[in-house]
């Protein structure tokens, strides 16, 4: 299972824009009053740790976003989410509902991707966003800027020896909207490969240091 998250700077609450890092992080109290007295009366959004407690609520997203993402039993998908080395789920403060997940891998997982072994065989160290996915009613509101933001954060300090953060986007069925995402994040395209789940994907890679 996924560390707890390190305990952040006083201003970690700002660090990404109309987001708070939740309640499950190391925060002490005193910074986090003193966070939550600033902005939280306009933040709506809190990154917190994925628990197995979420994984139907994550899994019914994941099955809604097929074939952006790839289809997956509740099962393998809870298997998955043991096995990040980052997890993490957007909630929506007001409502308490999750509208978004990721999750991330590193080398000797047990997870068995072609895509993942993939990048195994070319990388002697990275961080692999096996999955992303945001529910129709939190999308185009910035949420997966804020995962992807964490994501990097969060591999400084868990495998500061990563040197590429890496994913695979679809070619076909193609998905243009994640492809233009993925290049204003800096994201290029190291490869291309066919899936055993009858997919085009382009492998994607971005420096971490």
């Amino acid at each position: 299972m996924p560390k707890p998250l390190p305990a952040p700077e006083p201003d970690a609450g700002i660090r990404s824009v109309g987001f708070r890092k939740g309640p499950s992080t190391a925060l002490d109290d005193r910074c986090r009053g003193a966070a939550e007295r600033k902005l939280g009366s306009v933040l709506a959004v809190i990154l917190r740790e994925y628990t197995h407690l979420d994984l139907s609520v994550v899994h019914a997203i994941n099955q809604a976003e097929v074939p952006a993402v790839g289809s997956e039993s509740l099962d393998d998908l809870g298997h998955i989410g043991a096995q990040s080395a980052i997890a993490l789920v957007a909630v929506d403060e007001t409502s308490g509902e999750i509208g978004g997940f990721c999750m991330v891998l590193v080398p000797g997982a047990d997870y068995d991707s072609g895509n993942f072994r993939w990048f195994g065989e070319r990388y002697r160290d990275f961080v692999y966003l096996d999955r992303v996915a945001i529910a129709p009613a939190y999308q185009r509101r910035g949420i997966g800027r804020a995962l992807y933001a964490e994501v990097e954060r969060l591999a400084a300090q868990r495998r500061p020896s990563a040197e590429q953060f890496t994913l695979e986007v679809n070619l076909r069925p193609r998905n243009d909207r994640s492809l233009a995402f993925h290049a204003e994040l800096g994201f290029v395209e190291v490869g291309q490969r066919e899936t055993e789940y009858r997919a085009l994907v382009s492998l994607m890679a971005k420096p971490l240091r």
